[in-house]
């Protein structure tokens, strides 16, 4: 369902709509059934709209489910690595 809902706004040409999609829905369900390589492209998707299009804030989405990603690969201190920028911006 999550995939088909990506390509409905794929085709539908809503930004918005397929990057709130990704990463609300898509991205999470890849993420909790342990499809790391759906979430991968799922990530690399949103970050190439978000540069495209400058949706800075959801940019941040993207690098936070990237960080998730990466923990949930073992990698925790490369994940720290791409939360720590976020962190920091937020707390500005």
């Amino acid at each position: 369902i999550a995939d088909d809902m990506v390509e409905y706004a794929r085709g539908a040409g809503h930004v918005i709509s397929l990057v709130y999609g990704l990463a609300q829905a898509a991205c999470l369900v890849a993420i909790y059934t342990g499809d790391l390589a759906t979430a991968d492209r799922y990530v690399r998707l949103i970050h190439e709209l978000t540069v495209k299009h400058g949706l800075e804030a959801w940019s941040a989405w993207g690098r936070v489910l990237e960080a998730i990603v990466l923990i949930k690969r073992g990698r925790s201190v490369d994940a720290a690595a791409r939360l720590a920028p976020e962190l920091r911006r937020r707390q500005a």
